[in-house]
Protein backbone atom coordinates (compact mmCIF):
# COMPACT_ATOMS: atom_id res chain seq x y z
CA UNK A 1 0.00 0.00 0.00
CA UNK A 2 1.65 3.52 -1.08
CA UNK A 3 1.41 6.18 1.76
CA UNK A 4 1.75 9.23 -1.21
CA UNK A 5 -2.00 10.00 -0.27
CA UNK A 6 -1.59 10.72 3.23
CA UNK A 7 0.23 14.26 3.00
CA UNK A 8 -2.81 15.15 0.47
CA UNK A 9 -5.48 14.13 2.57
CA UNK A 10 -3.67 15.93 5.61
CA UNK A 11 -2.90 19.07 3.85
CA UNK A 12 -7.03 18.83 3.05
CA UNK A 13 -7.98 18.25 6.55
CA UNK A 14 -5.91 21.36 7.84
CA UNK A 15 -7.09 23.64 4.75
CA UNK A 16 -10.99 22.32 6.05
CA UNK A 17 -9.94 23.13 9.90
CA UNK A 18 -8.80 26.56 9.21
CA UNK A 19 -11.47 27.43 7.02
CA UNK A 20 -13.99 26.06 9.73
CA UNK A 21 -11.47 28.40 12.74
CA UNK A 22 -11.97 31.25 10.19
CA UNK A 23 -15.72 31.01 10.08
CA UNK A 24 -15.97 30.89 13.67
CA UNK A 25 -13.87 33.32 14.40
CA UNK A 26 -16.33 35.57 11.72
CA UNK A 27 -19.52 34.38 12.91
CA UNK A 28 -18.16 35.59 16.78
CA UNK A 29 -16.54 38.91 15.35
CA UNK A 30 -20.36 39.43 13.88
CA UNK A 31 -21.67 39.00 16.82
CA UNK A 32 -19.62 40.63 18.75
CA UNK A 33 -20.31 43.79 16.31
CA UNK A 34 -24.16 43.22 16.92
CA UNK A 35 -23.66 43.38 20.78
CA UNK A 36 -21.56 46.49 20.44
CA UNK A 37 -23.92 48.33 18.30
CA UNK A 38 -26.83 47.36 20.40
CA UNK A 39 -25.09 48.80 23.46
CA UNK A 40 -24.10 51.88 21.29
CA UNK A 41 -27.66 52.46 20.55
CA UNK A 42 -28.74 52.02 23.97
CA UNK A 43 -26.17 53.98 25.33
CA UNK A 44 -27.38 57.05 22.96
CA UNK A 45 -30.51 56.19 23.67
CA UNK A 46 -29.78 57.06 27.44
CA UNK A 47 -27.81 60.15 27.02
CA UNK A 48 -30.73 61.31 25.03
CA UNK A 49 -33.57 61.16 27.76
CA UNK A 50 -30.67 62.44 30.50
CA UNK A 51 -29.96 65.38 28.82
CA UNK A 52 -33.47 66.06 27.78
CA UNK A 53 -34.27 65.61 31.69
CA UNK A 54 -31.45 67.97 32.87
CA UNK A 55 -32.67 70.85 30.38
CA UNK A 56 -36.44 69.86 31.50
CA UNK A 57 -34.98 70.24 35.23
CA UNK A 58 -33.09 73.03 35.02
CA UNK A 59 -35.67 75.24 33.17
CA UNK A 60 -38.22 74.55 35.53
CA UNK A 61 -35.47 75.05 38.73
CA UNK A 62 -35.38 78.28 37.16
CA UNK A 63 -39.32 79.22 37.47
CA UNK A 64 -38.90 77.52 41.07
CA UNK A 65 -36.12 79.97 41.98
CA UNK A 66 -37.29 82.65 40.52
CA UNK A 67 -40.58 83.52 41.10
CA UNK A 68 -42.94 84.39 43.92
CA UNK A 69 -40.66 85.82 46.54
CA UNK A 70 -41.59 86.13 49.68
CA UNK A 71 -42.56 90.05 48.96
CA UNK A 72 -43.04 91.61 45.81
CA UNK A 73 -43.90 94.35 44.34
CA UNK A 74 -47.16 96.01 43.15
CA UNK A 75 -47.26 94.79 40.65
CA UNK A 76 -45.88 91.69 40.65
CA UNK A 77 -42.98 91.07 37.98
CA UNK A 78 -43.40 88.62 35.52
CA UNK A 79 -42.54 84.54 36.17
CA UNK A 80 -40.00 82.49 34.00
CA UNK A 81 -42.03 80.15 31.91
CA UNK A 82 -43.12 76.57 32.48
CA UNK A 83 -42.62 73.96 29.95
CA UNK A 84 -45.35 73.10 28.32
CA UNK A 85 -47.02 69.38 29.58
CA UNK A 86 -46.69 67.42 26.26
CA UNK A 87 -42.89 67.95 26.60
CA UNK A 88 -43.02 67.10 30.24
CA UNK A 89 -44.72 64.02 29.31
CA UNK A 90 -42.15 63.76 26.70
CA UNK A 91 -39.26 64.09 29.08
CA UNK A 92 -41.13 61.56 31.38
CA UNK A 93 -41.59 58.97 29.09
CA UNK A 94 -38.24 58.99 27.83
CA UNK A 95 -36.66 58.89 31.28
CA UNK A 96 -39.33 56.18 32.02
CA UNK A 97 -38.18 54.22 29.15
CA UNK A 98 -34.33 54.42 29.39
CA UNK A 99 -33.22 55.31 32.69
CA UNK A 100 -32.22 54.02 35.85
CA UNK A 101 -34.36 53.05 38.71
CA UNK A 102 -32.10 55.38 40.76
CA UNK A 103 -32.50 58.19 38.36
CA UNK A 104 -36.86 57.38 38.16
CA UNK A 105 -36.71 57.89 41.80
CA UNK A 106 -34.57 61.11 42.58
CA UNK A 107 -37.04 62.20 39.38
CA UNK A 108 -40.37 61.25 40.67
CA UNK A 109 -39.34 62.75 44.45
CA UNK A 110 -38.05 66.51 42.40
CA UNK A 111 -41.46 66.50 40.34
CA UNK A 112 -43.81 65.74 43.68
CA UNK A 113 -41.97 68.99 45.00
CA UNK A 114 -42.08 70.20 41.87
CA UNK A 115 -45.53 69.65 42.20
CA UNK A 116 -46.47 71.24 45.23
CA UNK A 117 -45.13 74.20 44.44
CA UNK A 118 -47.43 74.28 41.90
CA UNK A 119 -50.47 73.90 44.47
CA UNK A 120 -48.67 76.61 46.25
CA UNK A 121 -48.93 79.02 42.98
CA UNK A 122 -52.67 78.20 42.96
CA UNK A 123 -52.86 79.21 46.42
CA UNK A 124 -50.85 82.67 45.99
CA UNK A 125 -53.31 82.88 42.77
CA UNK A 126 -56.91 82.65 44.91
CA UNK A 127 -54.88 85.28 47.90
CA UNK A 128 -54.12 87.72 45.18
CA UNK A 129 -57.34 87.48 43.39
CA UNK A 130 -59.19 87.80 46.90
CA UNK A 131 -57.37 90.93 47.54
CA UNK A 132 -56.37 88.48 50.83
CA UNK A 133 -52.95 89.96 52.57
CA UNK A 134 -51.83 86.75 53.43
CA UNK A 135 -48.74 85.23 51.80
CA UNK A 136 -49.51 81.35 52.96
CA UNK A 137 -48.75 80.37 49.35
CA UNK A 138 -45.87 82.41 48.84
CA UNK A 139 -44.16 81.04 52.42
CA UNK A 140 -45.36 77.78 51.18
CA UNK A 141 -43.40 78.35 47.85
CA UNK A 142 -40.68 79.71 49.20
CA UNK A 143 -39.85 76.59 51.85
CA UNK A 144 -39.80 74.42 49.01
CA UNK A 145 -37.15 76.02 46.85
CA UNK A 146 -34.34 74.34 48.79
CA UNK A 147 -36.06 71.04 48.55
CA UNK A 148 -36.15 71.60 45.00
CA UNK A 149 -32.91 72.63 44.53
CA UNK A 150 -31.30 69.90 46.45
CA UNK A 151 -33.33 67.13 44.67
CA UNK A 152 -32.46 68.93 41.13
CA UNK A 153 -29.00 68.19 41.84
CA UNK A 154 -28.98 64.74 42.58
CA UNK A 155 -30.69 64.04 40.20
CA UNK A 156 -27.70 65.53 38.19
CA UNK A 157 -24.97 63.85 40.06
CA UNK A 158 -26.75 60.73 39.42
CA UNK A 159 -26.88 61.19 35.81
CA UNK A 160 -23.28 62.12 35.71
CA UNK A 161 -22.44 59.56 37.47
CA UNK A 162 -24.28 57.14 35.21
CA UNK A 163 -23.27 58.40 31.84
CA UNK A 164 -19.02 58.16 33.45
CA UNK A 165 -18.45 61.36 33.98
CA UNK A 166 -18.11 61.63 37.81
CA UNK A 167 -17.00 58.67 40.06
Amino acid sequence: MSWEWVGSVATGVVGLGGIGATLRAGTKQLTNARLIATEERQQQRLENAYVKLLDFAERIGFWAQTSYPLYDTNPGGPLAPLPPLAEQAQVQALVRAFGSTAVIEIMDAWAKVTQDMLFAEQTIKIEAAEGNKEITGRREFMALRPKEFELRRKIADQVAAELGQRP
